[in-house]
């Protein structure tokens, strides 16, 4: 999936979304992300690590570590080599495992780095850039609610108040 192919059918298959909650499981089930429609109420759950989960919670946040995180050095390593970041892209590429790209440009032109979806919502809210999920993520069987996390034994942790934009 290439730059081009993005930018010409944003509007038919890419929906902008941002984060609305972190759900936590049972002891043996890993946190999910939730990503929310911003045009709508639809809601997408995407499966992550404790350590992204809790880096993405800590930038909406806007709380600011002792030492950088990973993804705040990343952040850092765009901002001293003048890269732009675009977007957040994530879809899935054979219907069960999700991918995700990250758009961002130089002078010199346009390129895209392919990352775990976590990874990708943790750079997004850091570099305050917006997030895109492919329209097919928002089928039933990929699709969640506040609600039916809750019913699943999960606990919610809603984000609608907090922060999405970079601090520093």
């Amino acid at each position: 999936m290439n730059a081009r192919y993005i930018g010409r059918h944003m509007n038919a298959t890419w929906i902008p979304v941002r984060p609305a909650g972190v759900a936590a499981g049972p002891t043996h089930t890993d946190p999910v992300i939730l990503l929310r429609g911003v045009s709508d109420d639809r809601v997408v759950g995407l499966p992550l690590g404790a350590a992204e989960a809790g880096s993405i919670v800590l930038a909406l946040e806007g709380a600011v570590s002792n030492e950088p995180q990973t993804h705040d050095l990343f952040v850092t390593l765009f901002d001293l080599h003048g890269l732009q970041p675009r977007n957040v892209m994530i879809y899935s590429s054979d219907g069960l495992q999700r991918r995700a790209r990250l758009s961002y440009s130089d002078r010199h032109g346009n390129y895209s780095l392919r990352l775990r979806p976590s990874d990708a919502v943790a750079l997004a809210v850091r570099m305050d850039v917006p997030i895109y999920l492919h329209v097919s993520l928002f089928t039933s069987e990929h699709g969640a609610t506040p609600e039916r996390v809750e019913d699943d034994g999960y606990a919610y942790l809603p984000l609608d108040g907090a922060q999405t934009t970079r601090g520093n």
